[in-house]
């Protein structure tokens, strides 16, 4: 009997012992898990994308498709982006600067520059800032404007043409440069997020997800080096993979 009674109070204790372990846990994890709901947030992402120019702006290049990488940081419902991309549009302009073509003794016109590239290389960068208008659990839509930069550079060759005889003319390249045109001016966007996964850590109290982000934007250029100046825009759409802390 004395054997039972030690057995049961030992159980008793057990319980009593488990008990207060477990409502520990409730007490200590429930703040954790509130931890989790931070107002603030950064996400890095990179991905694809296809660019096409409009106006006179596609007199000059082509579309083209474009590499971009960007970081967003926000709090609570307000975002802000850096985002930076390439891509090489064809040259559809073989005289963008307009330089007076040679004019020979029986009137023949002869180009004096000429593009040595059959693409330029296109730098775009911009600075955004948005407000999430939409959001849930697995989508969230953001409209943003800000500032954008926009640069073309490639190389032309200047051209001398002599004839010979056989009433044939002969292009002689007399050097190559490099040409720049730059430009700031505006863009606006919009950035429609779906959520992938989530990775949460208790220990850590933190929490990481996976998204996909669709973007598609608009923004002004305007080239004044050009004869004349080069006036346009720039639409877009992206696809990113974005991962966010």
């Amino acid at each position: 009997m004395k054997s039972i009674r030690t057995i049961i109070v030992l159980m008793l204790m057990a319980m009593v012992w488990l008990s207060g372990k477990s409502q520990g846990t409730v007490v200590y994890e429930y703040p954790a898990m509130l931890s989790l709901e931070k107002p603030w947030d950064v996400s890095v992402y990179g991905g694809l994308g296809y660019q096409s120019p409009l106006g006179k702006l596609h007199d000059n290049f082509g579309g083209a498709m474009m590499f971009q990488v960007g970081v967003t940081a926000g709090y609570k419902r307000l975002r802000g982006k850096l985002e930076v991309a390439y891509s090489q549009p064809s040259l559809r302009n073989k005289n963008i600067f307009n330089v007076p073509d040679s004019i020979g003794l029986d009137g023949n016109r002869f180009p004096k520059q000429g593009n040595s590239n059959a693409s330029a290389t296109h730098l775009l960068g911009n600075f955004q800032l948005g407000y999430t208008v939409w959001r849930n659990e697995k989508l969230e839509i953001t409209p943003n404007a800000g500032v954008h930069y926009n640069s073309y550079r490639w190389d032309v060759e200047n051209y001398s043409w002599s004839k010979a005889d056989s009433e044939v003319y002969t292009r002689h390249i007399l050097n190559a440069e490099r040409r720049t045109l730059t430009s700031w001016s505006w863009i606006a966007s919009v950035d429609v997020d779906l959520k992938l996964s989530t990775h949460t850590t208790l220990g850590d109290v933190s929490s990481k997800s996976s998204w996909l982000r669709f973007t598609a934007w608009v923004s002004g250029s305007n080239f004044t080096k050009c004869d004349p100046s080069v006036k346009g825009c720039n639409i877009g759409l992206t696809a990113n993979y974005m991962f966010r802390m």
